[in-house]
């Protein structure tokens, strides 16, 4: 699943501004609102140097659910460090730590930079499953210094025709699997290190466009995902010829099964579904699909099983793909849905002159066009995305949700979130309602990161948007923003705002039934402290529409007055589940604690108007304190005394 990463794609947005003009419809705007909030902050990064005015600062490139249970999830980074994070967000253990000297599972090899370190890992779906052979284990690429060991995979046409080194030095890529000790780990502890066995080893041609991701299927099958290998040609060598080569590893999605042995290297399987597998020589065995410029990517639909991929575009054209076995998705003959021409770095529309809705070009070559795709107007470069599997926002139930990156810190682009219907194939921005709890704006309007790294899910399956942020200090910091539903103020769905929404959130709390989408402090529970952080967040917004919402305001007219005090008075010592009966406090009795409430925002009001209610004297203010402090002290006696 993601979805997840800072992959391969960060070097495509040194050509993302080369955008001819607009070649597809603008994204629209989504019909519903979401809400941003902090999942999890001070993620590990890195700062990559690359010149004095490209300096990239790369955060947490993956988030995983830890299939060992407790709501954790894991969070990979360039640098080598994988953590472990509770349900909450806090940093519960060190699940694996490649580049730190000492560290029980320390890659002495381990090699990282803008594009390459720690971006893919996957638990195997029999993860908690003991006597299944993918028990306890768990794959992930780890990057190493070129000729670390024997790779499986090298291009030599690549390397003699290269510079020394070239931009940032070749390196290798590694998949790797590890058992960890107990399902329930945080941590890969050296008994886990111990296990590691190495799987696949490819030694890539350039710096980026490298592995991006892996993924299970439902049938314990891996699918692995690796771009074309760079688009910094050497003299005499195309790099983007390597997608429609079936005898280069580049430019393809992979399919292997991690417990068979009848690959060239003996450590894994070659399916014998495969659709390019001729056995030695010739096609590259583990072919699923091919086509690809960088897949960097993957995630499976739970309901159909389709495989999606999004492709980061060269010119103009960000898309994602419905990966078909054997299929050809295009590149680099096309870019998206539109004819690619090398020569000149163009694009064009490929003409459907029969009228058959289907390119003419893509018809003839049998080229797969994408499911989703949008143009350098609307974004810079896409970060892959996952499908909506949770239950918070049910708006997106099988809708896949994916991100551009947005660009440097120092570009006017930022990060931006995008949902696809896989039916229709139109894409949406999201529309962010964000009064509560805020997060700062970037150059956008939405409170994303101003760089997206990831779209994946939490262990609820509800969607995480990983990337970096720049604090008001000009400090950076690596952030998980969470996506939650819309808090709107009509509870009760009637279209107007009044005491039936106050009651019916109130009453939900009494009955311990509320709907999670108000359970603000992410606890699992909609309680009393959600109502107080709905009350006095989203009062901000109804008070600026004209609503009253303030503590207090039991008959919602826009002042803390008199006729409040008047209806708490009338319904002390009952119990009730009503704020506009007087349980300020939602906790179903309507005593000295709900008059303290009213006492404290007395005189407040959303529009600062005289109320046409009789207000009671200062005096009478200072005696009705007194009681309310006597009515809380006696209630508590009465509780002892029970």
């Amino acid at each position: 699943m993601f979805s997840h990463g800072a992959k391969a794609l960060f070097v495509s947005l040194c050509f993302a501004s080369l955008s001819a003009g607009q070649y597809v419809p603008d994204a629209v705007d989504a019909p519903f609102s979401v809400r941003a909030g902090v999942f999890a902050s001070q993620l590990p990064f890195e700062t990559v140097v690359r010149s004095p005015s490209f300096i990239q600062r790369i955060g947490a490139t993956d988030q995983i659910p830890h299939p060992g249970g407790g709501g954790r999830t894991v969070v990979t980074t360039l640098g080598g460090s994988v953590l472990t994070l509770d349900s909450s967000g806090q940093v519960s253990g060190s699940f694996l730590d490649l580049s730190t000297a000492g560290s029980v599972s320390e890659n002495p090899d381990y090699f990282w930079g803008t594009a390459h370190g720690v971006t893919a890992m996957a638990f195997h779906p029999d993860y908690a499953n003991p006597g299944a052979q993918g028990h306890r284990k768990f794959y992930i690429v780890e990057t190493e210094t070129l000729n670390a060991g024997t790779p499986d995979f090298f291009e030599s046409e690549a390397f003699s025709n290269n510079a020394p080194g070239g931009i940032d030095g070749q390196h290798d890529e590694v998949l790797y699997e590890y058992t960890m000790s107990s399902v329930g780990s945080d941590v890969c502890d050296a008994g886990c290190a111990a296990t590691k066995r190495e799987v696949m080893r490819v030694a890539q041609p350039a710096w980026h466009h490298n592995i991006g991701d892996i993924e299970f299927d439902a049938n314990n099958l891996l699918y692995i995902s690796a771009g074309d290998g760079g688009v910094d040609s050497p003299p005499g060598f195309l790099f983007s010829n390597n997608s429609q080569r079936l005898d280069r590893f580049f430019g393809k999605i992979h399919r292997i099964d991690p417990f068979g042995s009848n690959s060239a290297n003996g450590q894994y399987g070659i399916p014998a579904s495969n659709p390019f597998a001729d056995g030695p020589g010739g096609n590259v065995d583990e072919i699923y699909a091919y086509g690809l410029r960088n897949p960097y990517r993957l995630d499976f639909d739970p309901v159909t099983g389709d495989l999606f991929a999004s492709e980061t575009g060269e010119v103009s054209i960000e898309s994602v793909n419905r990966i078909q076995q054997g299929g050809n998705h295009g590149w680099n003959e096309k870019e998206g849905s539109f004819l690619y021409r090398e020569s000149d770095r163009s694009v064009s529309p490929d003409v459907d002159a029969n009228g058959n809705g289907i390119g003419d070009v893509a018809e003839q070559m049998g080229l797969i066009d994408p499911v989703f795709e949008y143009d350098r107007d609307d974004g810079a470069a896409i970060i892959g995305g996952v499908f909506y599997r949770g239950t918070r926002i049910p708006e997106l139930q099988g809708m896949y949700v994916f991100a551009d990156h947005g660009g440097l810190a120092t570009s006017a682009r930022n990060g931006k979130l995008f949902y696809g219907d896989p039916a229709t194939g139109q894409v949406f921005n999201f529309q962010f309602e964000n009064d509560y709890f805020p997060l700062p704006l970037n150059n956008e309007g939405n409170p994303l990161p101003f760089e997206i790294h990831s779209v994946a899910t939490d262990a609820d399956g509800e969607i995480t948007v990983l990337g970096m942020i720049q604090n008001a200090d000009g400090t950076f910091e690596s952030t998980a923003i969470r996506i939650a539903p819309s808090l709107s103020s009509d509870f009760d769905g009637d279209g107007e705002f009044g005491c039936p929404d106050v009651d019916g959130l109130v009453a939900a709390i009494a009955g311990g039934s509320g709907p999670l989408q108000f359970d603000l402090t992410a606890d699992g529970e909609v309680d009393q402290d959600d109502l107080n952080a709905w009350l006095s967040e989203a009062g901000e917004e109804e008070l600026a529409s004209g609503n009253a919402f303030l503590h207090g305001d039991a008959n919602l007219d826009g002042v803390v007055d008199g006729s409040d005090f008047n209806v708490w008075n009338s319904n002390k010592f009952t119990s009730t589940a009503a704020w506009c009966s007087g349980d300020f406090n939602a906790d179903g009795v309507v005593d000295g604690s709900d008059f303290n409430i009213w006492n404290a925002n007395k005189f407040t009001s959303s529009a600062d108007s005289v109320s046409a209610v009789p207000e009671p004297q200062s005096a009478l203010y200072l005696c009705l304190g007194v009681v309310g402090l006597l009515l809380t002290r006696r209630n508590r006696c009465q509780s002892k005394r029970r």
